[in-house]
């Protein structure tokens, strides 16, 4: 169920759709696709079924992660639609160092991590009109003790285990939403792969 539509919140004019809950943003969109346009950022409070490369789960709960999806239409620049995902994981890597998130690097190309271990995840599809589907999934506010009972903790973080402090979901996305316009805006091959 739609929680919210905010007009012109999303990328590039789009809008924001939020959801309290969805298996999947990126399915969501994909199923749907044709009442989308491009900026169009759908979030889920809880995503329960989310999906990573290799068709990893990545499960969100309220206040703990942050999963959203964006509509793009490359247009004649389709061969760039891996550069988007690039351009994605550098905004997120900027927004977590100014965060205070510590030792953040890309794992080429879509994963950024921090001390060693993946904090957010991004995921490429695309859609039956040849949109691309750019699905992100961020660690926020779990802690140690969430990550252990997991059994994720030698290999996953979060942002706020990384910078010590818990952090606002919603400031999260306009921050990173902001962020990701600017990068987003002029993707080219010669610009995106350089980490």
């Amino acid at each position: 169920m739609v929680v919210e539509r905010q007009s012109g919140k999303g990328l590039w004019g789009g809008d924001l759709l939020v959801f309290d809950e969805l298996i999947s943003t990126n399915q969501w969109v994909l199923d749907n696709i044709a009442r989308c346009k491009r900026g169009d950022v759908i979030r889920a409070i809880r995503q329960t079924g989310g999906r990573g490369r290799f068709r990893r789960s990545w499960i969100s709960e309220p206040n703990a992660s942050l999963a959203f999806s964006l509509v793009i239409d490359p247009g004649e620049n389709a061969e760039t639609a891996f550069f988007y995902g690039v351009a994605t994981a550098l905004a997120i890597r900027s927004y977590s160092v100014a965060a205070g998130a510590k030792n953040v690097s890309v794992k080429w190309p879509n994963d950024v991590m921090a001390d060693g271990r993946k904090f957010c995840g991004i995921l490429l599809e695309q859609s039956a009109d040849n949109r691309i589907v750019l699905g992100v999934g961020i660690n926020v506010n779990q802690t140690t003790e969430a990550l252990r009972s997991a059994g994720l903790e030698t290999i996953a973080t979060s942002l706020r285990i990384s910078a010590s402090r818990e952090f606002d979901i919603q400031n999260v996305l306009g921050t990173v939403l902001r962020e990701m316009e600017v990068r987003l805006a002029h993707v080219t091959p010669a610009e995106c792969p350089r980490l």
